[in-house]
């Protein structure tokens, strides 16, 4: 029997191009924070109309010692998102500080700023607003945040840290997602808009901020009168020069690729229109163009229970899928260390029910969009 080929969530978007540019720095022998590297970092710094850029080798690395270089100690509180990759309130609690998770607004999927507000008000009352040290909002999917968020945090004196993993290139009233928090990361993953396989960034126009996360990036070590010497411990967390080019030449390509996605996503909305699919996009915030970086969407609460089963028909038919991210309250660990239930987080419990993720690249041809659906129809018909 002949095995269907899968249609996967995502496919890379490079040629000869990239191959050439990774081939020379192999070539070259020189592998490691080299030219490449300050060349893809002041590349990003331009495009995003940053001062400073810090490449290093994850999304997850860029979170982590952005709060690090915030001081960042063992019984602050970090107030984040309740719906996202697990990553986000890792890093807080690898630091041993505690996260505090606010709920979702149901229209973008990301951190509600009405509870965020109301959370830091009653915060205040109780005098515990002096335990935050800082507001580690999500763009999820490139979907960006509500901007009220950056003028709670100047309202409160709270660092804003972005986790921007998926939305490099999105816009708010023709500014990057970059421009607005004290530092922002950036990831490079596959799943990503440009990648570099594995990867990240920090961008801040902090030059204190900057001078800190290379020396930790690079186990602590700096120049002084051309040697090196310790300053505080550190890691290494560096991009290698191969990553770096394959970079640069993604990062070449962004605008077009974005184009691609947007383009994609609107076909996608138009079909399920126009087959009476009724499903709950995630919606975009006026004055924003998203970088999308993933099409994610809520089955209606009458096909309750049945995501997976859905999931389980589209892989059946040659069509990969999955659900839209975490519930990191009700992962077992957090649950467990912070006695979470279903039901603290409601708006989080629905989306995470009813959220359902099928491919979405930039290669994606209308034809597959077509035949998903189509898909999508048939279970439909099936089950509702």
């Amino acid at each position: 029997m002949i095995k269907k080929t899968l249609e996967k969530i995502v496919d890379l978007e490079y040629n000869q191009d990239e191959l050439e540019e990774v081939l020379d720095v192999l070539i070259k022998k020189n592998l490691t924070q080299g030219e490449k590297v300050r060349e893809f970092e002041d590349l990003l710094s331009k495009y995003l109309g940053v001062k400073y850029c810090v490449v290093v080798n994850s999304g997850t690395s860029a979170l982590y010692l952005a709060l690090l270089s915030l001081g960042i100690e063992e019984n602050d509180w970090v107030i984040t998102t309740s719906y996202s990759f697990v990553a986000t309130a890792n890093v807080i609690e690898l630091l041993k500080a505690r996260p505090i998770f606010i709920d979702i607004d149901i229209r973008d999927f990301n951190i509600s700023i009405d509870i965020l507000e109301k959370t830091l008000k009653d915060l205040d009352k109780k005098n515990l607003l002096k335990k935050v040290k800082v507001i580690l909002p999500v763009h999820l999917f490139g979907f960006p945040v509500n901007p009220y968020v950056y003028e709670l945090s100047r309202r409160y004196g709270i660092w804003v840290l972005d986790d921007a993993a998926g939305a490099l290139g999105t816009k708010i009233n023709d500014i990057f997602i970059g421009k607005f928090a004290d530092l922002t990361c950036f990831s490079f993953h596959p799943r990503k808009i440009i990648t570099t396989g594995e990867g990240g960034c920090i961008v801040t126009d902090s030059y204190e901020i900057y001078s800190k996360l290379i020396l930790l990036r690079n186990h602590g070590l700096g120049l002084v009168d051309n040697n090196l010497d310790l300053f505080l411990p550190g890691f290494n967390f560096r991009l290698t020069e191969f990553q770096a080019a394959l970079g640069i030449i993604q990062l070449k390509k962004i605008e077009s690729i974005i184009n691609k996605r947007i383009q994609i996503f609107e076909n996608y909305v138009n079909l399920f229109k126009l087959n009476d699919l009724d499903v709950v996009f995630q919606e975009a915030i006026d004055g924003s163009r998203v970088a999308i970086q993933n099409f994610c969407f809520l089955l209606p609460k009458i096909m309750l229970g049945k995501r997976d089963t859905l999931i389980n028909f589209l892989y059946e038919n040659g069509v990969e899928a999955k659900v839209g991210t975490y519930h990191i309250p009700l992962t077992n660990y957090y649950s467990r260390k912070y006695n979470y239930k279903k039901g603290d987080f409601p708006i989080t419990d629905l989306v995470n029910e009813l959220a359902i993720s099928i491919p979405f690249h930039s290669k994606l041809s209308y034809e597959k969009q077509v035949f998903i659906i189509n898909l999508i129809k048939k279970f439909w018909e099936l089950y509702y």
